[in-house]
């Protein structure tokens, strides 16, 4: 809704002093990450249209080869390094959107490459191998990574409410909770799924969790760049 000023700076169209105030603050939030050069978001997957952040809720566990159907070490450590990667370049734009509203920045831990602006392409299969990752390894960076989205989450909601722009529904993303709410670091991940073996994770369960990280990642990356978007002005002089 756009509010109408008058010459008197007050409202026309029936709006209270403190609704003007509000939309003056969205409006003056929204042109400072204006400002800001949005990420090059390449990370593939479709958005939630809901805006929900769910992690991969499913723990891993070892089994027995069939076939050749576990999933390749070697190319599962690969695949969870462009989710850290792209979880980075989310953190690196949040926070520099967050400095410029005023809003405490969450340090960035995480790992990875080096930032550039640019949301890397998430992978989403491995290959099958008669050997395959560790679930103990597994579930240390599938937790570790759910949590990352959770400080992704979290931050990017703090700049939705500033610019109000709708924001992420994590209230079902599991393996966060109340102990991570305020944290100001989110910390390293494990990039190491462990020595292949058989038994040890399945393709496909591997690949399942790659997509949901995916879909997670980019539904973040497009609620922030809601945040950049002018749109109308919230207040405008008559």
């Amino acid at each position: 809704m756009t509010i109408v000023l008058d010459k008197l700076g007050m409202s026309g169209d029936g709006s209270t002093h403190s609704e003007v105030i509000v939309a003056r603050t969205k409006d003056y939030a929204r042109r400072l990450a204006n400002d800001i050069t949005p990420l090059s978001d390449s990370i593939g997957g479709t958005p939630d249209t809901d805006r929900i952040v769910l992690g991969w809720a499913t723990a891993f566990i070892n089994e027995a080869d069939d076939s050749t159907d576990l999933a390749d070490g070697t190319e599962t450590d690969a695949a969870i390094l462009t989710v850290i990667d792209a979880g980075m370049e989310i953190l690196d734009l949040a926070n520099a959107v967050a400095t410029a509203m005023g809003i405490d920045n969450v340090t960035d831990s995480i790992g990875g490459s080096a930032t550039d602006g640019t949301g890397d392409a998430v992978t989403v299969a491995v290959a099958s191998a008669a050997v395959g990752p560790q679930a103990v390894e597994c579930e240390v960076t599938r937790l570790e990574l759910n949590y990352m989205l959770y400080d992704l989450g979290t931050l990017v909601n703090k700049l939705c409410r500033g610019a109000g722009t709708p924001e992420l529904d994590m209230s079902g993303l599991v393996g966060a909770g109340t102990v991570h709410l305020s944290r100001s670091t989110s910390p390293a991940i494990a990039q190491d799924t462990g020595t292949p073996a058989d038994p040890g994770v399945k393709d496909a369960a591997m690949t399942a969790a790659l997509v949901q990280y995916q879909i997670d990642l980019v539904t973040i990356s497009t609620a922030l760049a809601t945040v950049h978007v002018l749109g109308a002005a919230e207040v405008i002089a008559a």
